[in-house]
């Protein structure tokens, strides 16, 4: 069809969203996995049977539809243009928001959801794709529908709400499956894990804008609770993911000796949280720190030879760093590291290290009482008016007005 590569492209985009789309015959029977598997999940009998125009309903042409059906599960979809006019795009299911306990109680109750399969009703929700700006979705949606139907004024939107219809629903009694062996438990536990790999490869990366999108996919994850302290809960959790984050930025290429530091100091904090909405910000935080980790110290894109110098110069500032000392202590010729220092990392050693020296010290001014002349011992740096100078020539202002500015 003419519109291939665009459906392509669609398909794609709501795919990294982690949002279902599928194709089906509107005059067929549709998939069982439309709702991702919520009614077998249930061990509801639904209408599956019949074909797609009864189960979502009316599907008209040149037409957006957008459908709220009685599990608040929100779809998007649409009849394709072709010679037969049977192909309909439907995405979803989705939410908006993650609903709490009390919530999903409530929906339970008003579709009629056995208590023995509540567990599984909670962990479907959190395995439901959350859209936080509907609104991006939609133009998507509506751009591919300019392109299709040639125009924004030959087509139109149509909502829709659907209540559960007790009288299409019969429920299947006398499972053979225990709760526990559940094919959705198995479905759960490995989309969970997929998550996770997903959310833990981006900090490894250091992409955080890719792990900020899966923050709330991965905190909408209902897990089990072991104390009958939640706070505590959390804590435990925070933990976790210190340990976690901790190994993904190592195999991003950072030295331990960072991620010590950083990871002692969230440590410190974790325990310093007295609410279930100070953990869950710190949660948020952990993923920022570790990501600006990995983009800052991170040596997986160079040589083993300029890994070692990076390792050296970062963990000792204060030492003699110069190219000659650099190239004695590796046993290579100095004019060689030099030269293979400044194609890796674009700059030259000495241009390295006194970067790296008034980070040192713009974060001991920002953070200490020192003395500056202190500080600039500690920077590696022992004549103070030089290092004045040098702080002046990388940040803009001397160091007692950073200081006073960052106070």
């Amino acid at each position: 069809m003419f519109y291939d590569s665009e459906l392509h492209f669609l398909r794609s985009v709501l795919n990294k969203c982690h949002i279902q789309t599928l194709i089906i015959n509107a005059k067929e029977n549709p998939e069982s996995t439309l709702d991702l598997g919520l009614r077998s999940l249930l061990e509801i009998d639904f209408h599956f049977e019949r074909p797609l125009i009864e189960v979502l309903g009316e599907i008209l042409p040149k037409t957006i539809h957008m459908l709220v059906d009685g599990y608040l599960c929100k779809y998007i979809y649409l009849q394709l243009p072709g010679d037969d006019l049977k192909n309909v795009l439907v995405i979803g299911p989705y939410q908006t928001k993650a609903f709490n306990n009390q919530e999903i109680l409530e929906l339970a109750e008003k579709n009629g959801v056995q208590p023995s399969k509540m567990r599984d009703f909670e962990s479907y929700y959190s395995g439901l794709p959350i859209v936080g700006d509907e609104g991006q979705i939609i133009s998507l949606v509506e751009t591919f529908g300019e392109f299709i139907w040639n125009g924004s004024s030959n087509f139109r939107f149509a909502e829709y709400e659907l209540e559960t219809n007790f009288e299409d629903v019969s429920l299947i009694i006398n499972k053979s499956l225990s709760e526990n062996e559940s094919p959705w438990n198995y479905k759960l536990i490995e989309t969970r894990y997929a998550y996770e790999n997903e959310f833990l490869y981006a900090i490894t990366q250091g992409n955080y804008h890719k792990a900020k999108l899966l923050i709330p996919k991965f905190e909408n994850f209902n897990f089990e609770q072991r104390n009958s302290d939640p706070i505590r809960d959390l804590k435990n959790y925070c933990i976790i993911l210190n340990t976690l984050f901790r190994k993904s930025v190592e195999r991003g290429g950072v030295h331990p000796i960072h991620i010590d530091r950083v990871s002692a100091e969230i440590a410190k904090k974790i325990e310093l949280r007295t609410s279930v909405e100070d953990i869950e910000s710190l949660m948020r935080e952990m993923v920022k720190i570790y990501c600006q980790l990995v983009n800052k110290h991170s040596v997986r894109d160079y040589s083993p030879t300029v890994q070692k110098v990076v390792v050296m110069i970062e963990t000792n500032l204060a030492s003699d760093l110069s190219l000659s000392e650099l190239a004695t202590s590796l046993n290579i010729n100095a004019s060689y590291l030099s030269t293979v220092f400044k194609k890796e990392t674009g700059k030259t050693i000495t241009a390295y290290v006194n970067d790296r020296r008034i980070e040192l010290a713009q974060e001991l001014l920002k953070t200490t009482n020192l003395q500056i002349q202190t500080i600039a011992q500690y920077c590696g740096i022992l004549d103070v008016h030089y290092f004045t100078r040098l702080f002046k020539k990388v940040s803009g202002v001397s160091p007692k007005q950073y200081r006073e500015e960052n106070a």
